[in-house]
């Protein structure tokens, strides 16, 4: 955070001298953003878009920020913003992720599939995407899921460190991983034990033991999820407090009787 310590006062000076303008406020709430100040940062998006409507990264930013929330006004957001740029392949991903959030699996799969195409199958939006089409398609209980996990090799390098969580989730997913030793934790040190690495690894874990109907031990993933420090904006961890009131976890994780 501190080579980003001095950029606020900048951005303001900036602005007291030569006021707002489409690309100022998509910097200055970027800023807000890297400082914590999401709801700050989602205003500043929101001025530059009343100067600009059209703005494709402003749209795009808002419903980043926003997403995990405020999900039909993130959606509304990208929805527009992919009619203006329809090549960002970001941009569906994200829209993807935030269907999937209130259910809508159906347009979420529709999003994912775009983004593949958009994305051209490779580089750095191909891991993450067919894992979300993996496990989007499994909610919708289709029987062809697995066709998307060959579209990543496994005896390939990793060339994005990013994706490493997603990257061992499609392990799983494909027979390669043991779920009983599913987490290198020598792994997870080395890259600085990450929050980040480990929820999202678990979530992935959760689901696929709650596909094949082992309930229990999903469920025990999914409080190990809410239960991790440091992590209330990733979408497992949001993900998880959704699973667990949809599949009526109780405190001792035992199935609720439910009448719906």
């Amino acid at each position: 955070m501190e080579k980003f310590d001095n950029e606020l006062p900048a951005i303001e000076k900036q602005i007291s001298e030569e006021g707002y303008s489409p690309d100022v406020c998509l910097k200055y709430g970027l800023a807000l953003h890297r400082q914590g100040r999401t709801d700050e940062a989602r205003e500043a998006f929101s001025r530059g878009l009343s100067l600009d409507p059209f703005h494709v990264e402003l749209r795009h930013q808002r419903a980043r920020k926003s997403m995990a929330t405020n999900y039909w006004q993130a959606i509304s957001d990208y929805s527009l913003a992919a009619r203006l740029k329809p090549e960002y392949w970001e941009i569906w991903y994200y829209m993807g992720v935030t269907y999937y959030f209130v259910r809508d699996y159906s347009q979420s799969l529709a999003c994912f599939l775009t983004c593949l195409d958009k994305g051209k199958g490779s580089g750095d939006s191909l891991i993450p995407t067919v894992d979300w089409l993996w496990t989007v398609s499994k909610q919708l209980g289709l029987a062809d899921a697995g066709k998307y996990l060959d579209l990543v090799d496994e005896n390939a390098p990793l060339e994005d460190e990013d994706n490493y969580a997603y990257y061992r989730r499609i392990l799983l997913y494909k027979g390669k991983l043991d779920p009983d030793h599913f987490f290198d934790h020598g792994e997870l040190k080395r890259r600085g034990g990450s929050d980040a690495d480990f929820v999202t690894q678990a979530y992935g874990l959760a689901n696929w033991r709650r596909f094949r109907g082992e309930m229990k031990e999903a469920g025990e993933i999914l409080r190990q999820i809410r239960e991790h420090p440091g992590m209330p904006g990733a979408f497992a961890y949001i993900l998880a407090a959704r699973d667990i009131q949809e599949f009526g976890f109780n405190e001792s994780l035992e199935i609720q009787n439910r009448s719906d």
